[in-house]
Order: C-alpha cells, then structure tokens, then sequence
C-alpha cells in the first residue's frame, strides 16, 4: 500500500528474483532472503573471478573508443562518489560499483556471459552490503579500480585480468573472514 503497489506485480517480481536464486520461496509460507553462507560466497567469487575475466579478456579484444569512453565515465563517477557506510551513500557507491565493473565488460560480445557476470554480481552485492556495513575497506580501492581500468583501455590483458581476478579475490577473502 505504502508503495502504491499490488500484489500480483509484487509476487512476480518475487518470483523473478526466486528464479535468479535472489529470493527462496517457501510453499505456503511466502518469500525469504536465501541464507547468507561461506560456501555459497566461495561459488559466487570463484565465478565471478572466472566470468569476469572471461569477459574482460574479450572485451579488450572487441571493445572500440566508445566502450573506452564508457570505462571512464564510470571510473570517474565511482571515484566521485565515495563510499559511504551506510544509507543512500551506500546506495550510491554500490550503483557507480556497478556500472564501473559492467562497463569494463560490455564490448566482450557475449550477451549471455555478461548476463551471467551481472546475475553474480548481485549476489556478490548481497555479501559485500553486510561486510560493509561493519567494516571500513583494508586497502586502496579507488586506486585498484583506476589500475583496471588503465590496464584495460591500454589492451593491457594479461595484467588487467589478473588485477581484476586479485581485486575480485580479495573482497571475497574479506567477507568471507568477516562472516565467521
């Protein structure tokens, strides 16, 4: 009601987040978040290393001046945001986070590789929110973001994987520690 919305849209949104394995649902019982746990958090930044530098490799290889553009639109709106703790600050820096990791992907020519390398990052999204939440960075993110992109726009291949593939690695590593 507060939202202006009806139940049946309501329920096949729920139904389509379910589908992405975003929203468990429960016979009778309703919707639920699925639960957070180590081991699905190993599967989805062991894929995403993989997919996204899958993805990358491809994008250095097909992407033009226009892609190029896009990467540093989208570093520089990251860069500007800043990540604040909590709330719309949050909000913000998550979707700039987005967009900049979708940007460096979007010229590999493989629509349902990026399908995929989005659906993980949603799920990576999940556990990063919680981590941080409660804990500040360990390390120089906007500078390893900057590092990818100038590696990618450079063609840079081997090193612009591998840095994604660490950066990817690391925030994985982190949350998981915070978990347990």
């Amino acid at each position: 009601d507060e939202l202006g919305v009806s139940l049946s849209p309501l329920r096949e949104a729920l139904m389509s987040l379910s589908a992405e394995r975003l929203v468990d649902v429960e016979a009778q019982r309703g919707f639920r978040m699925p639960p957070v746990s180590e081991a699905a958090l190993k599967e989805i930044t062991t894929l995403r290393i993989e997919f996204e530098s899958m993805a990358l490799r491809a994008a250095m290889e097909h992407g033009d001046l226009a892609w190029e553009s896009g990467i540093a639109a989208a570093l520089h709106r990251l860069l500007g945001t800043g990540r604040a703790p909590s709330g719309s600050g949050l909000q913000a820096w998550e979707s700039a986070h987005r967009a900049f990791h979708m940007s460096l992907l979007s010229a590999c020519a493989m629509p349902l590789l990026l399908n995929f390398c989005s659906l993980l990052h949603d799920h990576s999204d999940r556990y990063r929110r919680l981590f941080l939440r409660t804990h500040a960075g360990d390390r120089d993110v906007p500078g390893e973001h900057t590092r990818i992109a100038e590696l990618t726009m450079a063609r840079k291949v081997d090193q612009a994987c591998a840095l994604l593939r660490q950066h990817i690695a690391r925030t994985g590593v982190n949350v998981r520690r915070a978990l347990t």
